[in-house]
């Protein structure tokens, strides 16, 4: 009854407000067409059918823990009372096989060059297929598959929660059923300047493995744009483009470059500045917009050459845990999901260990549990699946909804506006000598 607590909280009366919305309220509605998907909740009761949803990840991201957090979410919802709330189905597509037909790992290549496309329409054929199907949560991180199956789901009329893209062209498509759970490049980086403020950061050097993000989106103009308005000046930026299998070799050329710009002697030409207003050694920053491979080596080359600068990565989320070793004291990373940040991210973190004793529990764990109780809750404020009535609800009748990842709040936006879903956490030195992470915002 607690999961039955939470999931209810945030309902707001939908009867008042619809009648003063009039017409509008139908604009969205997939009952008005031929698309005809999704039911009151009341025939899947009568019924005892499930609400089938389709859940999206990559296998070969080795990070399966996406489904297991979705897994555990459909659980709990079904350990309800079948009588009053109905089950849920969840469907998993795995986009690797998908992504191999169409050559995407060859996409550097000119003949596959719309590999991500192809793969996308596969993916969205696959799910459309089954009519029962009434909304697709997930779809990884950066194998662009998530904006290139958009259109494909707007047209069949389906929801759409997106789990991890950050493209901005993503909520810019302004698809009526379609929302942006996760942080976009925007927010991380409007985040990370505020931060790099307040940490003391003078000079900033940012190290870009290029397509980190997806080759269709350069972060830099807008980390660049925020950090210009906290009046971090100069910022030097050393991109590279990492070949597959050579890490040795990536990870040697970023460290040589790295060494000659942190050198206290190369502080004053490489910044340009008059000798009285250059940047001292402990104010100049450095962040690494690296795969997460890589980012681990190079925070190792720096460790043992005695080089550890004020630090902040935006590397691709992981288990950060598993890697301690290899991180120093005062670097800080961006996070989404933290086990000490709140009593719901504490109890989730319990629930998935108990549940999958074999597993880490990992920022893509909490993302699908946190997207499909979110759908879930949306599915009862609306009182039905259709696509149409559930989205409309999440933007006009859910106010702020908390998860274990943070508080999501869309009022009428197609992405989640609550910029406390990125949060910071740092590597401490404990009483034992060994480090431990703190996080720093709750």
């Amino acid at each position: 009854m607690l999961s039955a607590l939470a999931l209810f909280s945030g309902c707001s009366d939908p009867e008042s407000t619809r009648k003063s919305l009039g017409d509008f309220f139908t604009m969205y509605d997939a009952e008005e067409s031929s698309i005809d998907r999704g039911a009151p909740l009341s025939h899947y009761i009568e019924n005892n059918i499930p609400i089938e949803i389709a859940a999206v990840w990559n296998s070969d991201a080795l990070t399966d823990e996406f489904w297991l957090g979705v897994q555990l979410a459909a659980d709990e919802i079904n350990a309800m009372p079948s009588d009053r709330f109905p089950e849920v189905k969840i469907n998993q597509i795995d986009a690797a096989p998908f992504l191999a037909s169409a050559n995407y790992k060859q996409s550097y290549d000119g003949r596959y060059r719309n590999a991500a496309q192809v793969a996308a329409s596969g993916i969205a054929e696959k799910i459309l297929e089954n009519h029962a199907n009434v909304a697709v949560v997930g779809h990884a991180y950066a194998d662009q598959t998530a904006t290139n199956a958009l259109l494909s789901y707007e047209r069949a009329g389906i929801l759409f929660l997106a789990s991890t893209s950050t493209a901005e062209r993503f909520s810019g498509m302004k698809a009526p059923l379609a929302f942006q759970l996760f942080p976009t490049i925007t927010t991380i980086s409007e985040r990370a300047a505020t931060f790099a403020k307040s940490a003391g950061v003078k000079r900033l050097i940012i190290i870009q493995q290029r397509s980190i993000y997806g080759s269709s989106e350069d972060p830099i103009p807008n980390f660049l744009k925020h950090l210009a308005k906290t009046g971090i000046d100069p910022i030097e930026i050393f991109s590279f483009q990492a070949k597959a299998g050579d890490n040795t070799a990536t990870v040697a050329r970023v460290t040589q470059e790295l060494v000659k710009k942190l050198k206290p002697e190369n502080l004053l030409s490489n910044s340009g500045l008059k000798q009285e207003s250059a940047a001292e050694p402990g104010e100049t920053g450095l962040f690494l917009l690296v795969e997460h491979e890589l980012a681990m080596l190079i925070f190792k080359q720096l460790e043992m050459l005695k080089m550890t600068p004020p630090m902040l990565a935006a590397s691709r989320l992981d288990a950060y845990e598993k890697v301690e070793k290899d991180m120093y004291a005062g670097f800080t990373f961006i996070d989404i999901y933290a086990p000490d940040r709140s009593l719901i991210a504490k109890r989730f973190s319990e629930s998935f260990k108990k549940r999958f004793p074999d597993y880490e529990v990992t920022n893509y764990a909490a993302l699908g549990y946190d997207h499909l109780r979110f759908l879930y809750t949306a599915f009862l404020c609306a009182e039905s699946t259709d696509p149409g009535s559930v989205a409309l609800n999440i933007r006009y009748h859910m106010p702020t909804w908390y998860g274990a990842t943070g508080p999501y709040n869309f009022n009428q936006s197609y992405r989640n506006l609550e910029h406390s879903t990125v949060i910071f956490r740092q590597f401490r030195e404990g009483e034992d000598g060994k480090l431990k992470i703190v996080t720093l915002d709750k």
